[in-house]
This record gives C-alpha cells, structure tokens and sequence, in this order.
C-alpha cells in the first residue's frame, strides 16, 4: 500500500503549527521520557480524540478515539492507537528500531503526543508512521 498524500499534507500542516513547543535538540527517547512523565502526573484518565493515520495500512482519518478511566474503547483496526499510551509505545517501539526520522510533538501541559513523524530506517521503505492527535479533550470528571 503507498501513502496517502492527505495524510503527509495533514501532517506536515499539524508539524509547523506546532513546531515551536518543543525544543529540537533533545533527543527522541529522552523527549518521550519526558512526554510520558507529564501524561503520568497530569494526564486525565477519561478523554477522547480524533486520530489521523497514514502507513502501509489501511487510511485512518479523523477516526474518534475514547478512553474510558483508563480503559481504550474498541476502534476497529486502531488497536495500537486507541490510547495516549499506546502511541507512546508506537513511538519507543520507532526509536528502538533507528532514528533516521523521529520527529514528535507533544502537548506542553499533558505531554501526549500531538504529532509524529516515525521514519526509523532510511533504508526500509515500509517503516513509515505518521499521526496526528486533533480535538483531544480530557473529561474534567475523570482527572487523576
């Protein structure tokens, strides 16, 4: 399957708007260790978000994310982008693999990932991951 130019458009759109939140020269692992110590400390439990995908997989766009106290609902094929956590293991697993092309976001506030452009091996034409987090809303009622 080849990427989807909407997708990389959407993305590379988020990636300027966002561009000055955070600093360039921390490197990927320790901006993710970072990332997930806010979400830890001030993450909410329950929210929700819109999610757009594109992979070698199939197109996810703007497909709606809920978190339930901590518990993903079902989204059928979006298994491993149904939670703030699972897209931070989607970003460990991109570093762990190379860093041709690691370039995340992430909110100021709660540190969940925003943006991310996931390009781990030059030389591997299928490892691309790109996605953008939109409309997330924490649910005041669920807050840790």
């Amino acid at each position: 399957m080849t990427l989807k130019p909407f997708g990389g458009a959407l993305l590379i759109a988020a990636t300027a708007f966002l561009g000055s939140e955070a600093p360039q020269d921390v490197p990927p692992a320790t901006a993710l260790a970072q990332a997930e110590a806010r979400w830890r400390e001030r993450g909410p439990k329950t929210y929700q978000y819109q999610i757009a995908i594109t992979c070698f997989c199939p197109p996810f766009l703007n497909d709606r994310v809920r978190v339930t106290n901590g518990v993903p609902d079902p989204v059928k094929g979006l298994d491993g982008f149904n939670s703030v956590e699972k897209l931070f293991e989607r970003i460990r697993q991109a570093i762990s693999r190379g860093q041709y092309r690691i370039s995340v976001k992430y909110d100021e506030q709660l540190g969940y990932p925003r943006s991310a452009d996931l390009d781990p091996r030059r030389e591997v034409k299928d490892d691309e991951l790109y996605f953008v987090v939109r409309s997330f809303r924490p649910n005041t009622a669920g807050l840790r």
